[in-house]
Order: structure tokens, then sequence, then C-alpha cells
């Protein structure tokens, strides 16, 4: 079962960073960071703070709020995982500046699209597309499911280099139990509430190594 965001979204480091780099970051007053390892590779940050919510510049509310990251050592990635953009912006800012370090967002879904249009092969399969109503794009209830074994090469070709615009996310499956995920234009990665985390690893692998 998951236990946290299901949205995912990759960063490259552009210095190389070790484990203990992240061992050494010192949260500041009202936050908390802990850390452990996933396995020999992957290191998991997991911080926590107090958003304050101010009005007039009297606070009214305090609440708890947490983001949980992963660094890949040997790719000198990290990847977050948050519903929050927001939240996200916050944490990679105060990791920046902690670790004296830049992080830019991976172009996954550029990287895979070129990948596709040319045949090259991916560690999984694309099965469906999912497609805003030119009409209506913002209402989510009209988008419509491409099923790839429906259509050739040069039809699915077409629909990612002439609607791009109109193209919400892909369906991956892969021949690992059963594991599927979903990539977006702003090459987010999710996850169905049930996957483990066993296979949120395969997946995130899978994705680095193509890299």
């Amino acid at each position: 079962m998951l236990i946290w965001a299901k949205d995912s979204l990759f960063f490259n480091i552009d210095k190389n960073l070790s484990k203990e780099n992240f061992h050494s970051i010192t949260p500041s007053v009202f936050e908390k960071i802990y850390i452990k390892d996933i396995n020999e590779d992957i290191l998991q940050i997991e911080y926590q703070w107090i958003d304050s919510i101010k009005i007039s510049d009297k606070i009214y509310s305090n609440k708890a709020k947490n983001i949980i990251c992963w660094f890949f050592n040997q790719k000198n990635i990290i990847v977050f995982f948050s519903n929050s953009q927001s939240e996200v912006s916050y944490i990679k800012n105060k990791l920046e500046k902690n670790l004296k370090a830049t992080f830019s967002v991976l172009e996954i879904y550029n990287q895979w699209k070129k990948a596709y249009i040319t045949q090259s092969q991916w560690f999984c399969d694309l099965i469906t597309i999912h497609i805003k109503n030119e009409i209506v794009p913002y209402d989510e209830d009209e988008t419509i499911k491409v099923h790839i074994n429906d259509k050739k090469h040069d039809e699915i070709k077409d629909i990612l280099t002439k609607k791009t615009d109109l193209i919400s996310s892909l369906t991956f499956s892969c021949n690992h139990k059963f594991s599927y995920f979903y990539l977006d234009p702003e090459s987010v990665i999710s996850f169905p509430e049930t996957i483990n985390i066993e296979s949120i690893i395969f997946v995130l692998n899978g994705v680095l190594n193509e890299i």
C-alpha cells in the first residue's frame, strides 16, 4: 500500500552528492528531517515543517506538513513525492540552500516521446493515452481514452505530435507483478494507491535507467 503522495517528480542535481551530504543537513526551527536507507542505493529523506496561516500579520492556524524524497545515490537524482507543487518548491529550495546545489526537472515525458516515435525500446509498454475533449478540455469527465492496441504506430505518432496540448496523461504497464503507472506532459509520474514499495522502486529504477 502506498503510504505517501501518489505523484512523483524527478530532479537532476548539478553536483555530485552522497548520502552523507543529506545526513549533514540541519533543519531550522519548527522543522524536522528523518533519514533512512531504503536499500544500498536509495536514501529516504522525510522533511516535516509547520505551515502557518497568517491574515494581517496574525497567525490563525498552524498546519503540519511533510514531504518524502528519495535520493538515488548512483544516478545523483532526487525524486519528490507530493501532490502539491508549492510544497515541492518549498522543500526543493530548502534542500538546494542546505546542499549548495541546484535541482532541475528531468524531462522524462519528452525523452519517452522521442523514444516511442523512433520506435526505440523502453522498459515498459504504453497502453492508453488520455486525451482532453477539444470543446471542454478542462472537464475530466469528457476525457477520451485511446487504447494503443486499437491503433497503428503511425496513428499514435500523430496523436503525440499533433495533439500535444490535449494529452493529459499516459498509462504504462510493466511486466513486474502487473505494475502500472501514469506519466503526464509535465513529467510527473503517478502511481495507483494499491501499489507497493517494491513496485515503485522497480518503476523508478526503470525510468532512471532510460535516461
